[in-house]
């Protein structure tokens, strides 16, 4: 009779402080005090102490009860009081324990009382943005179902006039797309407790029902999700054909809830990744195709004639969404002709030709030769507004 023998071992995860300040950030005039919060949250104090410090435009500073006064706060956290500002400065709080530290900044603004001309207190988006002066962003913190700092800018847009512009949310993480993120990551370290179609059907029910009330720039978190997280990647590489397909089909489902609302999208980067993402999906479907695609699946537009023998498309809208159209069309030989207009393409018209050469044709002849229009709807909507003036 065999003897077996177990041993236990329990493992304990450090992690680095979580940290906020409050406020983020601040105008004032100047010889006004102010009085600057630094909380440590969920610290556990068995695997060690946490040490607070302060900077003043990155440079340590002696406390003064006379200037700058620091002292720590129990059970954690540390507050910084200083009399009579004088000009702008960025003080920082550095909090460290024996996992590594982590700090976090605040921009004091000071301005000449009667000289300029603030943008008021407001309360937008779920958010309090105190009176503050033009120039850097005005940070504060998110709504209640995300993480992070919001920011905006108060502008100068005329002599004595500035404007609050609209609110900038891209770095508000909500908790259900760290959970998301969370489970994704488990799931490339080897924890079997999902699969990668389970977590883009995640991303899609938080789109569907946060969609319509994004705010300004949370669609781009989704995107950056999708394409930083490499969930897209990760399926291609391990998924099954079936399982890329219906992957590219929820991608694509994902932007369009995204595109819906015009306010989740606020910089360049943003809509780059956002055509990343669909090119990429627009590419997988084409790798996944077996075989031209079936009437059965898809709307036929109507053939193209071809003049001058040229080999015409019956050209396939793939994917019908609201926000944009996918057509895919298997090229059967050379010369080839598309050619897509009227309301299918939002009023514009496309026409493409391919001529035959020695590459193309060999191409065309041993393997198959997919061509895919990616056509928007409402894109532009999206990207800034310039405007130009002559004197």
């Amino acid at each position: 009779m065999g003897i077996q023998q177990c041993r236990s071992a329990k493992v304990q995860i450090l992690e680095v402080p979580q940290l906020r300040v409050d406020p983020p950030s601040v105008t004032l005039f100047r010889g006004d005090s102010l009085l600057i919060r630094c909380l440590s949250q969920d610290t556990d104090r068995r695997f060690g102490t946490v040490g607070y410090s302060w900077t003043k435009n990155g440079a340590l500073f002696q406390s003064d009860p006379n200037g700058e006064l620091w002292e720590d706060l129990y059970p954690d956290g540390s507050i910084l009081k200083v009399n009579n500002l004088q000009k702008s400065v960025v003080f920082t709080c550095i909090v460290s324990n024996s996992v590594a530290p982590v700090s976090r900044s605040v921009h004091v603004t000071v301005v000449e009382p009667g000289t300029v001309t603030l943008c008021p207190l407001s309360d937008d988006y779920g958010v309090s943005w105190p009176a503050s002066a033009s120039g850097p962003a005005v940070l504060a913190d998110c709504p209640k179902r995300g993480t992070g700092l919001a920011s905006r800018i108060c502008e100068q847009r005329d002599f004595g006039r500035p404007e609050w512009l609209v609110p900038d949310f891209s770095d508000c993480v909500p908790e259900e797309v760290i959970e998301i993120t969370n489970e994704f990551r488990g799931l490339t370290y080897g924890y079997q407790k999902t699969n990668g179609s389970n977590v883009l059907q995640s991303c899609l029910k938080f789109a569907s029902t946060h969609g319509a009330t994004f705010l300004p720039g949370e669609g781009g978190i989704l995107l950056a999700l999708l394409q930083e997280v490499s969930v897209f990647s990760y399926i291609e590489a391990t998924g099954t054909r079936h399982e890329q397909e219906i992957a590219s089909d929820i991608i694509l489902r994902i932007v369009d809830v995204v595109m819906q609302n015009k306010a989740s999208l606020n910089s360049q980067q943003q809509i780059k990744q956002l055509q990343d993402l669909v090119q990429a999906a627009a590419l997988n479907h084409e790798t996944t195709m077996a075989a031209p695609i079936s009437s059965s699946s898809s709307a036929a537009l109507g053939p193209v004639s071809g003049p001058g023998g040229k080999h015409a498309a019956s050209t396939t809208a793939t994917h019908q969404l609201n926000s944009f159209y996918l057509y895919t069309e298997t090229v059967k030989g050379l010369p080839f002709n598309l050619q897509i207009y009227g309301d299918q393409l939002y009023s514009d018209q496309l026409y493409m030709e391919m001529d035959r050469s020695a590459s193309l044709q060999d191409i065309v002849a041993n393997g198959t030769v997919l061509v895919t229009v990616i056509s928007y709807k409402n894109l532009t909507s999206f990207l800034p507004r310039f405007y130009f003036a002559k004197n």
